[in-house]
């Protein structure tokens, strides 16, 4: 017996190292790049290297792991529901103070898959005694192409303990004596240690192994008499009451938080429908493999969650699993079952096939959705991770019977040998993903820098961009005001929504409230909670964006590369911003604009100002527009408060401030081209004085349309007329709008071209009037719009058409309705003229 033993732990250790290189080969090039590159990517990986970065400070400054400060400062964050990889984190430890973090990272990645090849192994062939077989289990269950899938969690990945649980399990219950006769407490204790790690390695893990555990549990407790003896189930409560014990430590401020927070239905985040299995995903080749991604790619777009974690089941493994249902059905019953339910509430509450959803199927999930346990799974999806442990154990009862029908072990190694090279090729990820770590260069130049102060990075997503911050923080180590928790309770937000600025910033599209003009103020409200840079990413705001950004901010940045624009939260005058046009000795406008430079009799114009002070103002000003003609003399004024809730004998120093005005042309001033200036007047006399500041010229034109109209468009806007000039090449109309009350909705004007007979349209404009310059809603009651069009007619052939007009919803596209003699032959549209060329 001590010889057989020995000789087996022997194989076990070639086995171990088969997997060990196996694993090297399945993953490369991850060994090629142990420490310039990660294994995996997407979002997650960052947060992962995040909990690194986080639980070794913790340990060495004597830091709460479940609290941190630096997340969401000033307030901080709970870390009790977050996704630590408890497992990963204590084997990273010690390898990464001789190897360094990503060459740490990356052994314990690959420990982690040759470890799930060896434990499942070991389960499998003490339970059918087939080496072939429990080999080529193991290699399903290594390999598992869901599994490898989610190399952006890390802790997803860690499933040997459910099959070394099982395997203990087996010798335990299978001898049930063993432990008493032997002295085998070890059994007991290993056995609760081991469950104990499913949990520890991550909670979900031990709720989706739950029901393999448990019908393995009472499968052998009913087929070896066990569930009669009073001292097996004495032994089982032993071992549940010390996995307890020993997932009570991290598992109890969890429960604490749960049980005590205000809102504890927060821990929930449902995804039923974008996280269930696409049925044609079992049977469609992984897109991870190297072989055939590219030629499977487009299979895949009508899929949600299986775009990235693919639960291919394999055809030869599935072949090989169909034989041993057939030849051994009393030793392959259990499993079938087992995965058969794994493989349906992996589906969701809702089947769906090749993206399409078919609600009228009745799928099981739905009368489990609301269990709790199944809620804190997030998505029915990820039941497919141990939908491998099952197909595994089938597979190899396929193996056993297909080998014991060969009496030759040679033939016997070659057929192995080309299921294994099957099975292998099946599921190839090479070349695996990796990522290399990298963070902008100012990061690291504020790392020199030891103070403390925090980094608000923007645009927010805590789902996404948020993750990638974290990564940049491992670098610069400073607080962040935002970050990604998992579970986060929702009172983490409260800094972040009294700030006006950053309030539902998600929900605006990452853009700036307009309606907030007190730059300084907003500014100040994070420089006083300790944010001293606010930080744009050019990575994750599109040029629009950043256009946005910068023009509400309106001072300079304090940097800015390829990569980031960077902001001060408390600018300085002669620093961050200086005067373009000095008004007074402590007061001018940084930058001022107007639009349109065409204007009309009647109509607006738009006078966009940013003031700046250099001090403290101690007297109180409005100031004025002017248009000035030709020779300098003001022939319109008119004066404004510039906040009318804040005199200027309040501004502090340092102040900046966005105003928008409006100077509505008089109706008599006469056509010609006007300097548009602006000059401060004493707010008591309103006497002008300082300087006067010319910002722009612009051209009045006559309101006298060469054609008009009555079209009303459901009693909101007016066209009153409009002029229309054409030769060859183009069509220039100019159209004149008036808006009968205030307008809620932004409005686009089209344009139609329309070939009289064949109603073809060939050519149109569909904008925002004033060439996307002057949303609808924006108009005020009784003004004037002057909105030029220009059509090129280059593609019209001769012949007779029809010039339309119309309005349309921007964000719906539905058309309105118009009221007119001239809209007889349509109620959507006006036909201005017809044309001939």
């Amino acid at each position: 017996m001590p010889d057989i033993q020995k000789q087996n732990r022997r194989r076990h250790l070639v086995v171990l190292l088969a997997y060990a290189a196996l694993t090297l080969v399945m993953t490369w090039p991850v060994v090629s790049r142990m420490t310039t590159h990660l294994a995996g990517g997407r979002d997650d990986l960052w947060v992962h290297q995040w909990n690194l970065w986080w639980i070794k400070k913790a340990l060495l400054q004597g830091l709460n792991p479940f609290f941190t400060g630096y997340l969401y400062a000033p307030e901080g964050a709970a870390l009790t529901s977050h996704n630590f990889a408890w497992f990963n984190i204590a084997l990273w430890l010690p390898i990464q103070a001789i190897a360094g973090r990503n060459a740490a990272y990356n052994l314990v990645f690959l420990i982690v898959i040759a470890l799930n090849g060896f434990c499942m192994y070991l389960f499998a062939w003490a339970v059918t005694r087939s080496r072939w077989g429990a080999f080529v289990a193991g290699l399903l269950f290594a390999f598992w192409p869901y599994t490898l899938s989610h190399y952006d969690h890390t802790n997803m990945m860690v499933l040997f303990w459910l099959p070394l649980t099982l395997y203990l399990l087996h010798q335990l219950l299978s001898d049930s004596t063993a432990w008493q006769s032997n002295g085998c407490w070890w059994l007991v204790l290993g056995t609760a240690v081991s469950l104990a790690m499913i949990g520890i390695s991550r909670w979900q893990l031990l709720i989706m192994s739950s029901p393999i555990l448990i019908a393995y549990v009472l499968y052998l407790l009913f087929t070896t008499g066990g569930i009669s003896k009073k001292r097996t189930l004495l032994e089982l409560l032993i071992v549940v009451g010390l996995a307890a014990l020993v997932m009570a430590p991290l598992a109890a401020p969890f429960i604490i938080d749960q049980v005590t927070r205000d809102y504890p239905d927060d821990v929930f985040l449902d995804e039923p429908q974008w996280g269930r299995t696409d049925l044609l995903a079992y049977v469609l080749p992984s897109i991870h493999n190297g072989l055939w991604r590219n030629t499977v790619a487009n299979l895949y777009e009508n899929f949600t969650v299986n775009k990235f974690y693919t639960p291919y089941l394999g055809f030869i493994s599935l072949l090989v699993a169909f034989i041993g249902i057939i030849r051994r059905w009393k030793k392959t019953w259990l499993w079938l079952l087992l995965a058969l339910i794994y493989l349906l509430f992996a589906l969701g509450p809702e089947l769906a096939i090749n993206g399409r959803s078919y609600p009228q199927i009745p799928m099981p999930y739905r009368l489990v959705e609301e269990f709790i346990l199944l809620r804190l799974l997030r998505r029915p999806d990820r039941l497919n991770i141990f939908l491998s442990l099952p197909m595994a154990m089938l597979v190899a009862w396929g193996m056993e019977v297909l080998l014991s029908t060969i009496s030759s072990q040679p033939r016997q190694r070659i057929i192995a040998t080309g299921i294994i090279l099957l099975v292998l090729i099946a599921y190839l990820p090479v070349p695996f993903a990796t990522t290399e770590p990298q963070a902008p260069e100012w990061y690291s130049d504020v790392a020199e820098n030891g103070e403390m102060y925090t980094v608000l990075d923007l645009p927010l997503n805590d789902r996404s961009y948020d993750k990638w911050y974290m990564q940049y923080q491992t670098v610069h180590e400073k607080p962040l005001a935002t970050g990604h928790v998992s579970r986060l309770p929702r009172e983490t937000f409260d800094f972040l929504n009294s700030v006006p600025l950053l309030k539902d910033l998600r929900q605006r599209d990452q853009l700036p409230d307009k309606a907030l003009t007190d730059v300084t103020k907003q500014l100040n409200l994070l420089d006083q909670a300790g944010i001293r840079y606010l930080v744009i990413h050019k990575k994750f705001a599109n040029e629009g964006l950043q256009a946005v950004w910068r023009d509400w901010l309106t001072v300079s940045p304090t940097y800015e590369d390829e990569q980031l624009i960077v902001y001060r939260t408390a600018p300085r005058y002669g620093q961050d911003f200086s005067f373009t046009y000095n008004l007074g000795e402590e007061l001018g406008l940084i930058a001022a604009s107007i639009s349109p430079l065409e204007a009309v009799q009647s109509g607006t114009i738009n006078v966009e100002v940013r003031w700046g002070t250099s001090a403290r103002l101690t007297e109180a000003f409005d100031f004025c527009l002017l248009l000035l003609d030709e020779a300098g003399e003001a022939l319109q004024t008119s004066c404004y408060s510039p906040d009318p809730f804040l005199p200027t004998d309040s501004w502090p120093a340092n102040d900046v401030l966005r105003a928008d005005y409006r100077l509505h042309v008089d109706d008599n001033l006469a056509a010609g081209p006007y300097d548009l200036a602006i000059s401060l007047a004493d707010a008591h006399t309103n006497t002008l004085s300082g300087e006067t500041a010319v910002v722009g010229k612009v051209n009045v034109h006559p309101y006298s349309p060469s054609h008009h109209t009555t079209a009303n468009w459901q009693d909101e806007i007016q066209l009153t007329g409009f002029d229309l000039h054409k030769d060859d090449k183009n069509l220039d109309l100019v159209l004149f709008w008036q808006a009968q009350q205030p307008v809620a909705s932004s409005y686009k004007v089209f344009v139609h071209v329309v070939d009289s007979a064949s109603g073809e349209i060939v050519a149109q404009s569909d904008a925002i009037p004033r060439n996307w310059g002057y949303k609808t809603n924006d108009w005020e009651a009784g003004e004037i719009v002057r909105d030029p069009i220009s059509l090129s007619l280059d593609d019209a052939p001769p012949g007779s058409y029809e010039l339309r007009v119309g309005l349309y919803d921007e964000s719906s596209g539905q058309r309105l309705l118009i009221n007119s003699e001239d809209s007889a032959r349509t109620q959507e549209f006006l036909v201005l003229t017809s044309l001939e060329w």
